[in-house]
């Protein structure tokens, strides 16, 4: 019969490793939680990506659907995408 050793949990982990956020999000390990921030802080910083993400992808949708000869609102001109997927790919980690 084979027998296989068990994995161990990412708490385990994450106890064992001793990993920053910074350092977590430079090497991808989502599976094992940073020292430095609690469960709170993650689930805010996570929601705030979210919020990033959908930002970004709505504005490039009305972009692509906006007509070609209407000009577009003025109000919003102080804004432009580049700054905000700057923004937004630094609080990604891309």
């Amino acid at each position: 019969m084979l027998s296989f050793a068990k994995l161990p949990q990412p708490q385990e982990v994450s106890q064992q490793v001793q990993l920053l956020n910074t350092e977590r999000e430079a090497n991808r390990l989502w599976s094992i939680s940073p020292i430095d921030m609690t469960k709170a802080e993650l689930a805010e910083q996570r929601k705030e990506r979210d919020r990033m993400r959908k930002m970004i992808a709505r504005r490039k949708a009305h972009a692509e659907t906006a007509p070609k000869g209407q000009q577009q609102n003025t109000q919003c001109r102080d804004v432009s995408p580049a700054p905000l997927q700057r923004i937004a790919y630094g609080l990604l980690g891309l």
